[in-house]
């Protein structure tokens, strides 16, 4: 096998999603998942041999290795010590094998792991005992670039790639049905995510366009119980409550992009993303989209100026709905082209690694 991707188990985290014929896997942080499972399927559309697994726990990671015998390996996520790094590397049953930590944040979610400088510096050190056998993998550019200026860590840049199994969906007719616009906000709500600010401004964007709002997003899932932000949504839609909230566990892939095509519209004016799975899915299902100026691959008209200004966010909405048909067409053309640019990257880098 040439690549072997491998994701925590989170017991518990997400539900128990374990019937999609296309996904099967147990309980992951669905991100991660879902990235590395497209990285498989593109790599093994250019004939490179790759398979995605999940290890229970760090101590599994050997076993997982030594029944695929990979060249390479990647860990997604920082969530395997240094010490267990080094241990794994210098197994004489790895000789010769690459290991790449890859990370899926930027700084403003790094910050939250205590970890993530501690970590990262000691896969720095480890590099000068292994310099061929052990890297940084980032998402991003600019992380790539500020990992080895300021931690001396020598890394590479590995770009998401949007690669599902579902089809791609052409531009549908998108009306609206019983005067209610169903706007969809999924993902992880988390403050970075500026989900309640994006709950306003769906009221807002109805109310102008004389709606109903049918505002959606996923719930279910590992920070519920103590999430504030869920929490005060929930308020919100309870004092207007001319309004709807709609709560969805989360899905498989293929079941949530099948949730995505039934929205009118789609929301992801996030703070900080290196990609953003969600947004992709919407332009996959021909259904408008608006982010922020940290989704870098939608164009720029379909990105709003302030993240916090509800009033730019509403302008921002109302002039993509109103010319949607030329906004999803622009929107599906910028992806393919991150794509296809995204992809090169990869294969040189595979190419380089000896693949």
């Amino acid at each position: 096998m040439d690549v072997l991707f491998i994701c925590k188990y989170l017991s518990g985290a997400y539900g128990d999603y374990n019937t999609d014929s296309n996904y099967d896997y147990p309980n992951c942080a669905y991100g991660l998942w879902n990235s590395a499972k497209f990285m498989v399927n593109f790599l093994t559309s250019v004939n490179i041999s790759s398979e995605l697994v999940t290890a229970i726990d760090a101590n599994s990671i050997d076993k997982l290795v030594t029944e695929n015998n990979p060249k390479i390996v990647v860990l997604e996520a920082l969530w395997v010590t240094p010490a267990k790094i080094q241990e794994l590397i210098e197994l004489k049953r790895h000789h010769g094998r690459i290991w790449i930590i890859r990370t899926h944040s930027e700084w403003p979610f790094l910050s939250n792991e205590g970890i993530a400088i501690d970590w990262i510096s000691a896969y720095g050190v480890l590099q000068k005992k292994h310099p061929s056998f052990l890297y940084i993998g980032c998402n991003t550019e600019d992380m790539s670039k500020t990992i080895q200026r300021f931690l001396n860590v020598r890394t590479l840049y590995l770009p998401n790639v949007y690669h599902p199994n579902n089809p791609e969906v052409l531009p549908k007719n998108n009306t609206v049905v019983n005067n209610t616009i169903n706007i969809g906000c999924f993902g992880a709500l988390r403050p970075l995510k500026n989900n309640l600010i994006q709950a306003l401004a769906a009221i807002k964007i109805a109310e102008t366009m004389g709606y109903t709002v049918n505002f959606h997003i996923n719930s279910t899932n590992i920070e519920t119980d103590v999430n504030p932000t869920l929490k005060n949504i929930r308020a919100l839609f309870k004092t207007n409550n001319k309004h709807i909230l709609t709560e969805h566990e989360w899905e498989t892939h293929s079941a949530f992009v099948e949730t995505v095509s039934t929205m009118n519209f789609g929301l992801q004016i996030s703070f900080t993303e290196t990609f953003n799975i969600v947004a992709a899915d919407f332009v996959w299902n021909g259904v408008p989209i608006i982010g922020s100026s940290a989704i870098y691959w939608l164009p720029e008209y379909c990105k709003v100026r302030s993240e916090v200004c509800i009033e730019d966010i509403v302008e921002k909405s109302l002039h993509c709905w109103y010319t949607q048909q030329h906004i999803v067409l622009e929107e599906k053309a910028f992806l393919s082209l991150y794509n296809d640019q995204a992809s090169n990257i990869w294969e040189n880098i595979l190419i380089n690694l000896g693949v």
